[in-house]
């Protein structure tokens, strides 16, 4: 019986090994390869979906887009949430599942039926999603099949579209966007440390910054970020109007080399112990503005026509120098990153742009250059600005300046400063001389003698043509260190120079002659014959250049002013293209109708012949040109409603911008031959409508 058991049990053995043998010998099936596909097409771009967005709803319209996957979860960096682009637009989705990634890739191509989602903004951030408490909310996990389709299998994501830190815009939001040659803030710390959910970081370069905001769920939260400077690419948002940058990982932060500027240290900003460049940068357009000495080594100048930095290409870097109303300083004598600089204006006919430019002495290249004036903004980047460029406000290596700290000899090639005119009042015998500074205010009408600021008008309106204070500082509010120049009646001096017939005057530089003695109990200059040749202005006027009238915006409207005659929207004021006057009818995400107006100061055009006029402006999202007109008017009464006082003629002829991008462009000049000899206004119109809005912006006004 055993042995029958042993015979059945070896045939039971022989049977399984013949059935395992013949089962690893035989071929696996392959699995089939899934791809998606849809069987309907997309009838409504991103961008129209968008633009008809009146508020929050429910999408009852049988609406299908498309897009391309750009960023989604797989960082931790963004949370239930993906977005998309098709060709000109991107759209956030607020979805409620996690580890979205696992289905939708990057560069995965989605379409989505709309059809029962809601449509809304969370804080003007525009997404797709549905509704919660009243409000945008996420789409529940069970009807995302209903309404996102892959197509496909995952390809190519779409290339980020370069754009700079002073071109942002709605229609960039919720695109993959990349900043080059840009820096952080915080070199070294961690993206976003576990004590708060989300950290903002702040990223810098050429025309801005901008807040780069990460979670804490993040991957890479507890890595350092770089220092140095490279590119970035993210995904453009927007919180109320702030901008903000999302990056998917850290594979969007690219090519970090170099070094930012060291932390700032030892300078106090006097001539003796001036800042250094590093401090200068920090200290840039500071509230209240930050006056002072900078020394560093002058390593090149912006090219002629450049009215923006955008680029190492801006740049002359070695001769030949094609201007010479500028100078780079920095802390290195062979650095070539503009980052790294400050960019020092060179008045024109001062001491200053005579011996340091480097069109006319390019073998100033290399050497170092101690200079005073107001850290601020130029050409877009950090500057050094605002003062006259007299010998006393510079040093430079082998010579020229001030030397030990000289403040001018009261000659018209070296005029004293207002320090000087002001140390030099009421001597025995008077001094006689040249003094220079900017204008800063005139004393209001009625007050014969100064006892405190309320005395005088820093801004405008003036209220008289008698007088003008001149201070070293173009931003001065202290009367105790200005001179009040004395402008005789009838004479060129009181016509070309007074602030209520020429506000535009204002922070303009001033060389004059006369007595140094007291004038409304305070400083002053008195006593000159006002004729042409005893003073300069800057931009014309006496012996200084040719422009009769000129607004760059360089920090507000400037003796602009706006008109609104319908339209809760009014221009504005703009850091695009070194300052420019803004006005569009679109709030995110709609339009709306306005007629608005920008309008000039009286201009007199008495005894000037040959007149002409240019300005300098960027339109996009136009309609039609039509919708903005620059006009001309000698009856405007300067307050009332201009539609309906005053008679304003189109002046045509103008190279006008394209009107879709952001692209500033000149003008070219137009001859204002028939208005000569008498007062002008020069006004900007702008018209929207409810279905049409364009932005406008103008950086320069010139009459010449």
């Amino acid at each position: 019986m055993k042995h029958i058991w042993k015979f059945l049990a070896g045939l039971t053995l022989m049977s399984a090994s013949v059935t395992i043998t013949s089962c690893v010998k035989g071929d696996f099936d392959e699995p089939p390869i899934y791809i998606p596909t849809v069987d309907f097409d997309a009838n409504t771009t991103i961008n129209e979906l968008k633009a008809a967005y009146t508020g929050l709803r429910l999408i009852e319209e049988d609406i299908v887009i498309k897009g391309v996957v750009v960023a989604n979860d797989e960082s931790g960096n963004l949370y239930k949430k993906l977005i998309i682009q098709d060709e000109n637009a991107g759209i956030e989705l607020a979805l409620d599942r996690t580890n979205l990634y696992n289905e939708f890739k990057l560069g995965q191509r989605v379409y989505i039926k709309c059809k029962g989602m809601y449509i809304g903004d969370y804080n003007n951030l525009i997404q797709l999603g549905y509704l919660y408490n009243g409000a945008i909310g996420r789409l529940p996990e069970v009807f995302i099949p209903n309404h996102l389709f892959r197509d496909s299998l995952p390809g190519a994501v779409p290339e980020p579209q370069v754009t700079a830190l002073n071109a942002l815009n709605y229609s960039l939001i919720s695109k993959l966007v990349k900043f080059e040659n840009v820096s952080f803030a915080e070199p070294g710390a961690e993206w976003a440390p576990q004590s708060a959910d989300a950290t903002n970081r702040t990223m810098s370069g050429a025309g801005g910054s901008i807040v780069v905001r990460t979670s804490k769920y993040s991957n890479f939260s507890s890595l350092p970020i770089p220092a140095g400077y490279g590119d970035v690419t993210g995904v453009l948002s927007i919180f109320g109007s702030t901008y903000q940058l999302t990056i998917r990982d850290t594979s969007d932060v690219k090519n970090f080399g170099g070094t930012v500027p060291p932390p700032p240290g030892g300078g106090d900003g006097s001539k003796d112990n001036p800042y250094s460049v590093a401090q200068a940068i920090q200290k840039q357009n500071a509230n209240p503005y930050v006056v002072g000495f900078v020394k560093g080594f002058i390593v090149g100048s912006v090219k002629s026509g450049v009215t923006s930095v955008a680029s190492a290409e801006d740049i002359h870097f070695a001769a030949p120098f094609t201007s010479a109303t500028n100078v780079l300083i920095a802390d290195a004598a062979n650095e070539t990153n503009y980052m790294n600089c400050v960019i020092v204006n060179l008045p024109a006919g001062s001491s200053l742009r005579t011996e340091v430019n480097l069109q006319d002495k390019p073998g100033n290249l290399g050497k170092w250059l101690n200079v005073k004036g107001t850290l601020r903004t130029y050409f877009g980047v950090g500057g050094i600005r605002d003062f006259t460029g007299e010998a006393g406000d510079f040093v430079f290596e082998g010579g020229g300046g001030g030397g030990g700290g000289g403040n001018g000899t009261g000659t018209q090639a070296d005029p004293y400063n207002i320090a000087t005119a002001i140390q030099n009042q009421n001597a025995n015998p008077y001094v006689v001389g040249w003094i220079k500074g900017f204008i800063v205010g005139s004393v209001k009408s009625g007050v014969s003698s100064i006892t405190s600021a309320d005395d005088i008008h820093f801004t405008g309106p003036f209220t008289s043509a008698t007088n003008v204070l001149l201070a070293d500082n173009a931003n001065e509010t202290n009367y105790l260190n200005c001179v009040i120049v004395n402008l005789p009646a009838g004479k060129p001096l009181r016509t070309d120079v007074n602030l209520m017939d020429n506000p535009g005057n204002l922070g303009k530089w001033l060389k004059v002659t006369g007595v140094l003695r007291s004038y409304f109990g305070v400083a002053g200059l008195r006593d000159s014959s006002g004729e042409a040749a005893d003073f300069e202005l800057e931009n014309g006027g006496g012996g200084g250049g040719n422009s009769i009238f000129l607004e760059d915006f360089n920090t507000n409207l400037g003796t602009f002013t706006g008109y609104s005659v319908t339209g809760d929207q009014v221009w504005g004021w703009g850091n695009f293209d070194g300052g420019c006057a803004v006005m569009s009818g679109f709030v995110t995400p709609s339009s709306y109708a306005n007629e608005d107006w920008l309008i000039s100061p009286a201009i007199s055009l008495a005894g000037q012949t040959g007149v002409t006029m240019n300005f300098r402006e960027a339109i996009n999202y136009i309609t039609s040109i039509t919708d903005l007109k620059v006009l001309i008017s000698t009856n405007y009464d300067g307050t009332s409603n201009p539609s309906t006082n005053g008679t304003w003629t189109e002046l045509t002829g103008f190279t006008r911008a394209a009107g879709n991008n952001w692209t500033f462009v000149n003008s070219g000049d137009v001859s204002l031959a028939a208005y000569e000899g008498q007062t002008v206004r020069i006004a900007f119109k702008y018209i929207s409508s409810a279905s049409a809005s364009s932005t406008w912006e103008i950086s320069r006004v010139e009459i010449k």
